[in-house]
């Protein structure tokens, strides 16, 4: 189709005047595809399938009159141009149209095709430039209070006059709290002496008309923290040119300043590390009490210890005394082995100024005197600090590692290179009922063979095939079952069968080539599966009734919900031009279609009610139960000159009462409303085993063959042309009586009767 080929939607019932107009359309020089209809409710039904480019609209429908029209048309496709056809007759009409905000109207009697095409397009055209103002007004609405930066707004006098969300957001203060006051200046700065000079800074910013960039303040938001944000602002003009505010624009640049500090620290460490060197000699005396000497250091003493050498030298005690205390003690052991005049490798930790700890290993060689005392020592000192802690993290590693194989869950197996199991979980017991001192030391292949189903024997030699798998990968060092999830049945060795899932992987160690396992129990997911089927084959059942549902309950709804809306705008919007006249007749034709509304509601809620409830069945009093129903359908059977006749005797059976009477009043209203004038209405039972039928018969027009197996589905009415109701009351019925272990049926003969059954169980 041309992208010039304008759609349009020509609503009109009478047929003469929809030729006349479908003429004019052809030959004026417009290229049109037109789409006529009669009613309004197929108008509204069009606009949701076919996007048009105009709707041309008769007031006066089969099912829609006058003002009515318009107003629904207009609530239900807001956007779409409109052109109102009209005659001399509807003058009233459309000038109220006119007031309500018609802007295009033809009279039928003056169309030509030049008046036509011109109307139309003035109408297109206009409806475009309104939408797209109100399209651009909207966009730089909401991008300035959704912008995720900070946007604020402020007066001569410092008051905010705009405080969008990012400023909410970031500060913790909504906007009703920041308006039209200096609060910002308090809360956010609550330095007294700070506030002062910024508020001086932004009266100076307004006498010299200047702007700021990047510019940061630390703030403190409701949360109590502080945050650092980047300021960059704009002068705001009048109408007049003059000065009338200042635009705030803030980032919070608080992360992005802490992570600029943390590299500028970590250069630092980075580059004090890279001028330490590895280790140190020193010398040492003892005197009598064995107290510690240095005579001399040589080497990277300060950038080790963080202590000056002559600190420590012909200092007694002091070099003892960088030592940490918890390590004191061991200098006794030390000495006894330098009595023994051995060398001795000693580790120990020293404190330095800032507190931090290094660790040492210092290879002490003892000086002999020629007393063959030991009078002093030599020793080379290495920083092991890295070292260390790089142990020490390993440490906790492994025992975290451990720790997560003990208590983890899911089974978890080590299998080394030659195929042999050497790490077997707690949960792994659990799942495969196989000890773990029984499980380490056996090969893979062994306890596959242990776990496989009965049938799995049967029919291939697990332990064979297996063997061959993991051989085969052990000696490529890979395999398609890598990496991969599986799940299958197992069998543990006490006979219970296991559904489980697992997936292996490699780990290089330097034990070389591992394969770990992770295994994982769902038989109660598995078992699961067929319930969940079930569930979602009942799923799919109802989703089918819920399409039927929306589209019946979006037709049945549709008319009296865009009247409402329609009437509902224009009492807002127009309330001071209304007469008290009109006013009220808005106002009943908004309850008129409200209880229209309330009555599928309601049906539609006692079907939802149904469904969901469960009840406990009591023996029936169903005399009375049918005597309350014929009550409430009294006036029907009035109106209609109908006769019910009901047995002389009902036989006891199970059911929930409230639930059996609206059973009733279904069947009987349906017979009387049905059935025609003096309608003739018998209520009979029939007993069948444990089973009591309940039977409604008349001597109506019948129902034809097609229709019978269509009438228990939800929103099928008995004859859409002339019967009020919305089609959900023999859907309850069939809800009901299958909700309590009954069924329902149908039969017909065109000319001369219809019978409904039910049946419910016989009470004992």
């Amino acid at each position: 189709m041309d992208s010039t080929t304008f759609q349009v939607l020509l609503v009109e019932e009478r047929e003469a005047d929809a030729e006349l107009i479908g003429e004019a359309l052809l030959q004026c020089s417009l290229p049109c595809v037109v789409t006529h209809v009669r009613r309004l409710s197929d108008a509204l039904e069009q606009t949701v399938s076919t996007e048009f480019d105009i709707v041309l609209l008769d007031l006066f429908l089969g099912d829609s009159r006058g003002l009515d029209t318009f107003v629904a048309m207009r609530s239900y496709a807001p956007r779409l141009p409109m052109v109102l056809l009209t005659d001399s007759t509807a003058i009233e009409i459309t000038s109220e149209a006119a007031k309500r905000g018609a802007q295009d109207i033809l009279n039928k009697d003056e169309i030509s095709p030049a008046v036509l095409a011109k109307t139309m397009l003035y109408a297109i055209e206009r409806k475009r430039h309104e939408l797209e103002l109100h399209r651009q007004k909207e966009f730089y609405e909401n991008l300035l209070q959704e912008a995720n930066v900070w946007v604020e707004a402020l007066d001569r006098s410092g008051n905010v006059i705009l405080w969008n969300r990012g400023a909410e957001q970031i500060s913790g203060y909504p906007a009703r709290e920041m308006m039209h006051g200096q609060k910002r200046w308090e809360v956010l700065y609550p330095d007294a002496v700070l506030r002062e000079r910024l508020l001086e800074e932004y009266r100076m910013s307004l006498r010299e008309e200047r702007s700021v960039e990047n510019v940061e303040t630390e703030i403190h938001i409701a949360s109590g923290e502080t945050r650092i944000m980047s300021w960059n602002s704009n002068i705001i003009r009048g109408a007049d040119g003059r000065t009338v505010g200042i635009m705030f624009v803030g980032n919070d640049v608080t992360e992005r300043r802490a992570s600029e500090q943390e590299i500028t620290r970590s250069e630092d460490r980075f580059r004090i590390l890279a001028d330490l060197t590895s280790d140190y000699v020193y010398s040492a005396s003892f005197d009598g009490d064995f107290t510690i000497t240095t005579e001399w250091v040589e080497g990277a003493f300060q950038q080790i210890t963080g202590y000056a050498p002559e600190e420590v030298i012909g200092n007694p005690g002091a070099w003892v005394a960088l030592i940490h205390p918890d390590d004191r003690s061991s200098m006794a052991r030390m000495q006894d082995q330098m009595g023994e005049q051995h060398p001795v490798a000693f580790e120990y930790r020293i404190l330095l100024r800032d507190g931090r700890v290094r660790w040492l290993r210092d290879h002490i060689f003892p000086i002999i005197s020629d007393d063959n005392r030991v009078k002093g020592m030599h020793g080379a000192v290495r920083d092991i600090t890295e070292q260390r802690e790089t142990e020490i993290s390993l440490m906790k590693e492994e025992e975290k590692l451990r720790g997560i194989i003990e208590n983890a869950a899911d089974g978890i197996a080590l299998m080394n290179e030659q195929g042999s199991i050497i790490e077997w979980s707690p949960a792994m017991e659990q799942i495969t009922g196989i000890p773990r001192m029984e499980a380490i030391g056996s090969m893979h292949w062994e306890i596959q063979h242990r776990l496989a189903l009965p049938e799995d024997h049967a029919t291939r030699d697990v332990r064979a095939e297996t063997r061959r798998q993991i051989e085969d990968y052990l000696a490529k060092g890979t395999s398609s079952w890598l990496n991969r999830l599986f799940d299958r049945w197992i069998q543990r060795p006490d006979g219970e069968k296991r559904y489980i899932e697992m997936v292996s992987f490699p780990v290089r160690s330097s034990q070389g080539l591992l394969t770990g396992s992770v295994t994982r129990d769902i038989t109660e997911v598995k078992l699961a599966e067929v319930d969940l089927e079930n569930k979602n084959r009942q799923l799919e059942e109802r989703n089918q009734e819920l399409d039927t549902f929306t589209h019946s309950v979006a037709h049945d709804l549709k008319n009296p919900l865009s009247l409402i809306l329609g009437y509902a705008e224009m009492v807002q919007s127009e309330s001071d031009a209304l007469t008290a006249d009109e006013l009220r007749e808005y106002m009943g034709s908004v309850l008129f279609n409200g209880r229209k509304m309330i009555s599928i509601i309601n049906a539609l809620l006692l079907l939802a009610s149904v469904r969901k409830e469960e009840v406990l069945l009591e023996e029936l009093d169903m005399q009375q139960i049918v005597e309350d129903a014929t009550r409430r359908l009294h006036r029907l059977i009035d109106e209609q000159g109908a006769t019910v006749t009901l047995p002389d005797r009902w036989p006891p059976v199970l059911g929930y009462p409230a639930w059996i009477e609206e059973v009733w009043v279904n069947y009987i209203g349906n017979a009387v409303k049905h059935g025609g004038k003096g309608v003739q209405v018998h209520v009979g039972v029939e007993e069948e085993g444990d089973m009591v039928r309940f039977l409604v018969r008349d001597n109506g027009a019948g129902i034809p063959p097609d229709r019978i197996n269509d009438l228990f589905t939800p929103f099928v009415r008995l004859s859409q042309a002339k019967i009020e109701g919305h089609g959900l009351g023999l859907s309850i019925v069939r809800r009901i009586i299958e909700k309590i272990g009954g069924t329902v049926g149908v039969s017909s003969e065109q000319g001369r009767e219809t019978v409904f059954s039910f049946t419910l169980k016989r009470a004992s």
